[in-house]
């Protein structure tokens, strides 16, 4: 018999880019087809593919939006790609995919449209010779940042004394109930002092309740995400139905008008914007913090979009960090030393998680790919739920030294910015222990449900998070509802 012919393997191809394959495929970086992918049939394992933009958070905008601009690394030749955006999940806007859009073709916007790929300069035209050194990382991240930001053909709100008097009562309102917050929360009494003008902070360190507002005469992304902030404030409280409805489209509308602005500047970053821009990345964080609350738990789905969105904020603020100088007179500098200190080391310090780690024993003898054998040859997702328990366990050590609320907010705040990307992954995979390290990080929320940022997110994700965990898995969240006195 004639032996058959050796077979060459062809160079692997990569495919066409979509935000919306199967996640087990796009981490292999093969071609993906639906409804069922080759590559998953041939290795026998379930596609698992991300919500569907429809399940994403229900607050945001939606419409078509151009092709952003892409932030390059300097050393990058024109054409060449940073990263995989592919695994992209826009959160402020639903971005018309051109395989599924008959309307918006690869290369060409619709009719009445113009085409702003060239009108934003990328971050590495405007990089000088010492910010060369960005991590590749970083700049992949605040390229996803800038794909979530939306059209900047977003239309202003008609000029109408409706408007005035709307943006009057927001911006009284986030002066009443939002600059300082914390003063009334009921947690105050397990806490240290919360930061006063000229008490625990200075004049100049007072940012948020001082220099914000401020800041709006300057910067029109500020002065939209303040009014945004301000109209979910109100929504969260008003029991008004026709009002209730008024504040969501108005929320809706203010960040998308503060995205297209914070887009277009950074864009051209440069050392005259970079402060504002990190400024401006701030009030966005919040926002998207404070929607979490806004998200359909039926069925649950992984928070991915806060995830990724607070991730790309991190990664803009790092590289606008590059272009102020070593004063110590910029805004955003004197917003990190007014604390709290968040240094990896010691968030990430072994000694924080000692008492969560139980959180990954399989102790109920899973059988499944991501029960007993899902360390057995990757270490990779250890590494990444240690961490996760570490940052569980630096906030609850800040809680139990009593650290003023605020400082307890910005941790809670900051977990998307030092939360792993792959994370994200394994969160849209359903890996149990993934769910399971989220919930634990969301009980961390329950205490602080008076804060409107906060609300029953915590105690609404713990319960989602619950009833999606396979039955030999929920032990490890059920003793969270005995906790904090919750009816499971």
């Amino acid at each position: 018999m004639r032996p058959q012919p050796t077979r060459h393997a062809g160079p692997r191809l990569y495919h066409k880019k979509s935000r919306m394959g199967c996640a087990r495929c796009k981490a292999r970086r093969v071609k993906v087809a639906k409804p069922s992918c080759g590559g998953c049939s041939r290795h026998q394992v379930e596609c698992v593919y991300p919500p569907s933009p429809a399940s994403s958070l229900q607050s945001l905008p939606r419409g078509a939006a151009s092709r952003p601009p892409q932030v390059q690394p300097a050393e990058t030749h024109a054409g060449a790609g940073v990263g995989d955006s592919s695994s992209s999940i826009d959160l402020w806007i639903t971005h018309h995919d051109s395989s599924s859009s008959p309307v918006w073709g690869e290369n060409s916007p619709p009719s009445g449209h113009r085409d702003d790929s060239n009108r934003s300069q990328s971050v590495a035209s405007n990089c000088s010779s010492s910010h060369t050194g960005d991590s590749s990382s970083a700049v992949h991240e605040a390229n996803d940042y800038l794909s979530s930001l939306t059209d900047p053909e977003v239309l202003e709100i008609p000029e109408s004394r409706e408007r005035r008097m709307w943006e009057l009562r927001l911006m009284h309102n986030y002066l009443s109930n939002q600059a300082q917050q914390f003063a009334k929360a009921k947690a105050t009494a397990f806490h240290g002092q919360q930061p006063t003008p000229g008490v625990a902070l200075t004049d100049e360190d007072f940012i948020w309740g001082r220099d914000m507002p401020r800041l709006a005469f300057e910067n029109d992304s500020i002065l939209y995400n303040m009014l945004a902030s301000s109209a979910l404030e109100m929504w969260t409280r008003t029991t008004d139905p026709h009002e209730k409805e008024q504040l969501r489209l108005l929320q809706q509308k203010y960040i998308a008008m503060a995205l297209r602005q914070q887009r277009l500047a950074v864009g051209n970053l440069s050392g005259d914007n970079a402060d504002m821009v990190c400024m401006a990345a701030l009030t966005i964080l919040l926002n998207s913090f404070a929607l979490v609350q806004t998200l359909d738990l039926t069925p649950w789905q992984p928070p991915v979009d806060w995830l990724r969105m607070g991730k790309g904020a991190g990664a803009v603020l790092t590289i606008a960090t590059g272009y102020i100088g070593a004063t110590g007179n910029d805004r955003i500098t004197r917003f990190i030393k007014s604390g709290p200190k968040m240094d990896p080391p010691s968030v990430f310090a072994p000694e924080n998680r000692t008492h969560l780690t139980w959180l990954l024993e399989n102790d109920r003898g899973s059988t499944t790919n991501v029960g007993d054998f899902e360390f057995e040859n990757n270490k990779t997702a250890l590494d990444i739920y240690n961490k996760i328990l570490s940052y569980i366990g630096s906030v609850q050590k800040a809680i139990a030294d009593k650290e003023p609320i605020y400082f307890v907010c910005r941790r809670l705040i900051g977990f998307t910015m030092y939360c792993p990307e792959l994370y994200h992954g394994l969160l849209v995979q359903r890996r149990p222990r993934a769910m399971i390290t989220l919930a634990h990080f969301f009980k961390l929320w329950i205490p602080y449900d008076d804060l409107w940022m906060i609300g029953k997110t915590g105690e609404n994700q713990v319960r989602g998070i619950f009833e999606t965990l396979p039955p030999e898995w929920k032990h490890k969240v059920a003793p969270i509802f005995d906790e904090y006195n919750l009816e499971p």
